[in-house]
């Protein structure tokens, strides 16, 4: 038999070994105290193992070329995000443009001379 509490082979029928016993004399517990000893049988439950999921090759082609079908898609749409704010980029940095991305970037400085109204005319 082992020890209870720390598994060395034991020559008696005790419980736990010497060493373990005068460490729980140093803390006892009341006697009002329910205490669960651990069963006999020290061996510890086998681990179940985890499944895996068997995909076979034609499922795994499928997938794949979803995938790809949704990256193409992604990488179409990508593309015509940058042309579209190209786009707007050319037309509001043209100056000579009347479109309706014209904001004059740039036109904020003007020549135009102002008039001074504290000269009474």
């Amino acid at each position: 038999m082992n020890c209870m509490k720390c598994g060395v082979e034991l020559k008696n029928s005790g419980v736990f070994c010497p060493d373990c016993l005068a460490v729980m004399e140093k803390y006892p517990v009341h006697p009002n105290v329910l205490v669960k000893l651990p069963n006999r049988n020290t061996a510890a439950p086998a681990k179940k193992k985890k499944r895996v999921k068997v995909v076979k090759p034609e499922d795994q082609i499928r997938q794949l070329k979803t995938a790809n079908r949704w990256l193409a898609t992604l990488l179409i749409l990508a593309l015509l995000a940058c042309a579209a704010c190209g786009f707007l980029l050319i037309h509001m940095s043209d100056s000579d443009s009347n479109g309706i991305f014209d904001f004059g970037i740039g036109q904020n400085y003007g020549t135009e001379e102002t008039t001074d109204s504290t000269d009474g005319t």
